[in-house]
């Protein structure tokens, strides 16, 4: 046992003995496996009673529970597969197969309503009893029919109130098909094998046809159920894709409107990687470095022709003047005539009408070329004149159309973000238009992302209940719990049961263990008579601590005590006296249980000394001796005239005389009432030598004992040891193996 103490140290006298101030169950206590042993050996039988108790209770129940049947199909989910023939995505995606988050979702959609509405119309089972309560209530013939109809009335009643307190609007055929997805629900369950895309349907019946009927309707009807769904869905996005496409149409025709239209208020057309303005800019910009090239170059002309005006020889040397055809065809005619002059002028002299005709010539000629190199010069500021109003009107074309462009620019940005939009619509028309083509139709050709693997087929045996396994486990269970509760009920057992106890507790020795003493042998008196009987043997463990202390003192008195009324003392007392007796030791066995002694006669002053004082003179007890022939042992008892007796031992007198009457006898066993009813063990504890302290076996608590062992702290009293009375030997070996084997050792020999 494993106890929790909190031990303080009493003295009595001579002796230090530690006892319980507080005792507590600690149920986190460790207990090892022999303490545990030891429990279950000492409550075996009714541990064992228990569980075949339990068991034939189980074995009765299951004898009246009918047997179900269960049945499994198994389904397998598909990898989902695009609605789209040949979609490269489904090429990419993951080949390891359904996640746990489909497969599970799948399990929701088989306990559908709809999945067990079809199977209710296939197999029929709101017109079946098993499914329909309202159905079996009203089979009398059932086994179970008292507690459907009770079930059936309470449903009613709740129905009648939960109608009144809030009105339905669904009929009592309605209701009643609810109980019956109701049940079904719970007779068919699905699950997941393991980390696999197979789920397993099971369906739990009476009648083993009726649960595979039940698995194969249930697994058909899933699969409708998932055709059904996805044609629906399939008729859903062609529904949408139809809508989606009409508005993206739209949108993509209003968005190549806007571009074309902007396009055109622009100047930028189909086909055209620039505007016309740029174009004319391009043109005009060619335009003015042209003419700005001109413009240089009549000015240089101009320049020279300004820059040599001055003088006819001069000017002539300009180059305009020099690239002129006339006036070089002049210089010719003028240089031929003047060598032909300086000819005739040597020849014929100057005077000479040739001479002189050729002289008008060339004056003729002189005055063409100065003509023509006036218009030369005049013709070269006017064409200077022009090209200066050429470039400046170019340039000014030039800024105003740099000013357009920097203004279309900015048109120009919208166009480009209107037409990636209108390419992205046009885009996203195409790909719906052509997801809408690749569609069309394949609602004929659905599959269900589904196949059946496995078909249910009808079980042989039943699946529940388990009788076998029941029984065994009920058996084992109560066989658990009931070595749980001896295990509490043994910690929390506060009495004493072994001489362990005893030492743990009020830490005082055992000196002997008294078997329980039968009812018949006390009144046939047998005690004596059975010299190695087990009591004879306890009797001499005390008279052996006894002989111990007169072979020191030569005389002893000694105090027969406990804590309570009924542990054995006065028989105790005597059968110790009676030892002695016979060994040879002059005995006096004294009874101070005096309070159990009536009031005798007045000894000779009539009431008057019944009323007397302790202090007054006169006799306040007669002691009565009795001895025995065939030991020698003698009793003592008193009587008193005193009203209330017991004062007799707060005396002086008394225990003067009772020293002198002891001192005559070498043992002297004296028989005292408990110490927790009234205080007067303490004053005879006092005049004793020694104090043996009894405790009944199995009987008295810890605490009761503790308490009473408190009382004899205050006066020098030696206590000896306890010694267990009541003692059921049987029992006893069972919490102390040593005992035991050496019991049944000392028998075998």
């Amino acid at each position: 046992m494993n106890r929790s103490t909190n031990l303080t140290p009493i003295v009595y006298g001579r002796t230090a003995v530690p006892a319980i101030q507080e005792i507590s169950f600690d149920p986190g206590a460790s207990v090892s496996l022999t303490t545990l042993v030891s429990v279950i050996r000492r409550n075996l039988w009714w541990i064992g009673l228990a569980t075949l108790g339990a068991i034939a209770a189980c074995a009765i129940v299951l004898h009246f529970i009918p047997p179900r049947f269960q049945a499994t199909s198994v389904l397998q989910i598909s990898e989902p597969q695009s609605p789209i023939p040949g979609d490269s995505s489904s090429d990419r995606r993951d080949n390891t197969g359904v996640d746990d988050l489909t497969v599970n979702s799948e399990l929701d959609e088989i306990m559908s309503v709809p999945v067990l509405d079809a199977v209710i119309d296939q197999l029929h089972l709101d017109q079946d009893p098993e499914f329909n309560p309202v159905l079996a209530a009203k089979m009398p013939s059932r086994l179970w029919s008292p507690i459907a109809a009770t079930i059936g009335l309470v449903h009613d009643v709740a129905g009648h109130i939960k109608s009144y307190l809030s009105p339905s609007q669904e009929s009592p055929k309605d209701l009643e098909h609810r109980l019956v997805e109701q049940k079904l629900r719970g007779a068919l369950s699905a699950s997941v094998k393991g980390h696999s895309r197979n789920i397993v349907l099971t369906a739990t019946s009476e009648s083993p046809e009726k649960a595979a009927a039940i698995a194969n309707a249930a697994a058909s009807a899933f699969l409708k159920d998932r055709l059904t769904v996805k044609a629906a869905r399939m008729n859903e996005i062609t529904e949408w894709l139809d809508k989606r496409l009409a508005d993206l149409r739209a949108k993509m025709l209003q968005s190549e409107e806007k571009v074309q239209a902007l396009r055109a208020n622009l100047g930028q057309y189909k086909g055209m990687t620039t505007t016309l303005l740029s174009e004319q800019l391009s043109q005009t910009t060619h335009q003015l470095i042209d003419a700005q090239a001109e413009q240089s170059a009549a000015q240089a002309k101009f320049e020279q022709i300004k820059r040599l005006g001055g003088s006819a020889g001069d000017i002539g040397a300009a180059d305009s003047v020099l690239a002129s055809p006339l006036i070089r065809s002049l210089r010719e005619q003028r240089a031929q005539l003047v060598a032909q002059r300086g000819e005739e002028l040597t020849r014929l002299g100057p005077k000479n009408p040739d001479v002189i005709s050729v002289n008008s010539q060339i004056a003729q000629i002189d005055h063409a070329i100065s003509a023509e190199t006036g218009r030369i010069s005049k013709n070269s500021g006017d064409q200077l004149k022009v090209l200066n109003s050429r470039v400046a009107a170019l340039e000014q074309a030039k800024s105003d159309l740099e000013k357009k462009i920097n203004t279309q620019n900015s048109g120009l940005v919208s166009v480009e973000q209107l037409q990636k939009d209108a390419d992205t619509d046009r885009k996203t028309y195409e790909a719906f238009a052509i997801y809408h083509d690749k569609i069309a139709g394949l609602d004929t050709i659905l599959q269900p992302e589904a196949e059946l693997l496995s078909r249910a087929i009808t079980p042989i045996n039943p699946s529940y209940p388990k009788q076998m396994l029941t029984l065994v486990a009920a058996g084992l269970a109560t066989a658990l719990l009931s070595m749980v509760l001896a295990l509490l009920r043994d910690h929390m057992d506060q009495r004493f049961r072994s001489s362990q106890d005893v030492n743990a507790v009020l830490g005082l020795p055992t000196l002997a263990l008294i078997p329980k003493i039968s009812a018949d042998l006390l009144a046939k008196g047998n005690l004596s008579r059975a010299p190695r009987s087990s009591i004879s043997e306890a009797i001499r463990y005390l008279y052996a601590e006894l002989d111990h202390g007169l072979a020191s003192n030569g005389s002893l008195k000694v105090l027969i005590s406990s804590s309570l009324q009924g542990e054995g003392k006065t028989t105790t007392a005597g059968r110790l006296a009676h030892e002695a007796a016979t060994n040879g030791r002059k005995t006096l066995l004294i009874d101070l249980d005096i309070r159990r002694v009536l009031a005798a006669q007045p000894v000779g002053g009539g009431r008057a000394l019944q009323l007397q004082n302790l202090q007054d003179p006169g006799q306040l007890f007669e002691p009565s001796f009795q001895v025995d022939p065939g030991t020698g042992l003698t009793r003592l008892s008193f009587q008193t005239p005193l009203v209330e007796p017991f004062k007799l031992l707060y005396a002086r007198r008394f225990w003067a005389e009772l020293s002198e009457i002891t001192s005559a006898y070498e043992v002297v066993i004296i028989d005292s009432p408990p110490t927790l009813l009234v205080p007067d063990a303490k004053l005879i504890a006092a005049f004793a030598d020694k104090t043996i302290f009894l405790v009944k076996w199995g009987s008295t608590k810890h605490q009761t004992a503790s308490e009473g062992l408190r009382h004899f702290q205050t006066i020098d009293a030696e206590i000896s040891g306890v010694v267990l009375t009541h003692v059921d030997l049987k029992k006893y070996a069972k919490y102390n193996e040593d005992y035991a084997e050496a019991r049944g050792m000392y028998r075998a020999a």
